[in-house]
């Protein structure tokens, strides 16, 4: 588990469990009710088949934040104290030493307090060396854009369309190479 400090309290970011999918449920259909994410999930077999995919991923999901994610994904769930505060849906992208985000979302009363910040910043902490992590967004998701930005994501600059959904802007972070302790210590006396 990994705790990342807010001025408004410890925030932590762990795999969720079977009992948090409620949760993530009614967070990711709000989502998608202001477009933030596909469409497609607001029929009734979209719901159906959304909840039949969280309840998959919460169970199949494993340990970890990004490390060795199964092709069903991983939800892990942002707390505050007890209280439930947001989620992050993690997929592999197939043929990459990558991961997708495709849900992040904050519950209204968590927003703008430093909580989606702290989830973003757990995710690119434990991010493997040399590997990537995509966000992808839907016009709407302007705080999302602004938020991946300041934290060192480059928009790519093709966007990609999925089946039944708008145009996605993909956003990527490419996390450092890691340095060997005498290498780093090179580069520190370097830039001093």
């Amino acid at each position: 588990m990994r705790t990342t400090e807010s001025p408004r309290g410890d925030w932590r970011l762990q795999p969720a469990g079977l009992l948090d999918v409620p949760f993530i449920y009614e967070l990711a259909l709000q989502g998608c009710e202001e477009g933030a994410y596909c469409e497609a999930y607001l029929s009734p077999g979209g719901r159906v088949s959304l909840l039949a995919r969280l309840l998959k991923t919460a169970l199949l999901g494993g340990k970890g934040l990004l490390r060795n994610l199964p092709e069903s994904g991983r939800l892990l769930l942002l707390s505050q104290g007890q209280r439930a505060a947001g989620f992050c849906w993690l997929l592999p992208e197939p043929g990459l030493s990558a991961a997708r985000i495709d849900m992040f979302s904050l519950a209204s009363p968590c927003q703008c307090g430093g909580g989606g910040t702290a989830m973003l910043r757990a995710l690119l902490q434990a991010l493997p060396a040399e590997h990537i992590l995509l966000a992808e967004c839907t016009p709407y998701a302007a705080g999302m854009k602004r938020l991946l930005k300041r934290n060192g994501f480059r928009r790519d600059r093709q966007s990609r369309v999925q089946h039944g959904c708008v145009g996605l802007d993909v956003y990527r972070y490419q996390s450092p190479a890691a340095q060997p302790h005498a290498d780093r210590a090179r580069s520190q006396t370097a830039v001093a």
